[in-house]
């Protein structure tokens, strides 16, 4: 029987999954040429996942669509323009400053909700909340 011996990222891989490490480091870049971390599971280039990720439906952050189900159980696709991206990057922001954490979008999505009640509650006028929508 003869012994396997890997490749250097396949023993840093290894390595850092003996550590329990999610992440690690490699001394080259990757096919793409990123020096960004590796993710120990599979080997990946982080920034390489990241972008994939970006691009997986070949449309920019304010393009993307956001799914919403209606209390009757509609499901409504909500399309994102620039300015409405702009205030998500603003909440989150905020949100980071106070919390000192990264917060998810559920986070934010439960917290305009809760603000929209409160702010509904107090009756105000149909074009002051129409306004909001446009």
């Amino acid at each position: 029987m003869t012994t396997r011996t890997h490749s250097p990222l396949r023993q840093a891989q290894d390595t850092a999954k003996a550590r329990g490490a999610k992440t690690f480091s490699f001394h080259e870049p990757c096919i793409n040429g990123h020096s960004a971390l590796r993710y120990a599971t599979n080997g990946n280039c982080t920034q390489c996942i990241a972008l994939h990720n970006r691009n997986r439906y070949g449309k920019p952050d304010h393009e993307r669509q956001l799914r919403l189900t209606y209390a009757n159980g509609k499901l409504a696709q909500i399309t994102q323009d620039a300015a409405t991206l702009a205030d998500a990057r603003a909440s989150k922001d905020s949100v980071r400053e106070i919390t000192g954490r990264q917060p998810s979008l559920s986070l934010l999505h439960k917290a305009g909700l809760r603000l929209l009640t409160t702010y509904l509650g107090n009756a105000p006028a149909a074009s002051t909340v129409m306004a909001l929508f446009s």
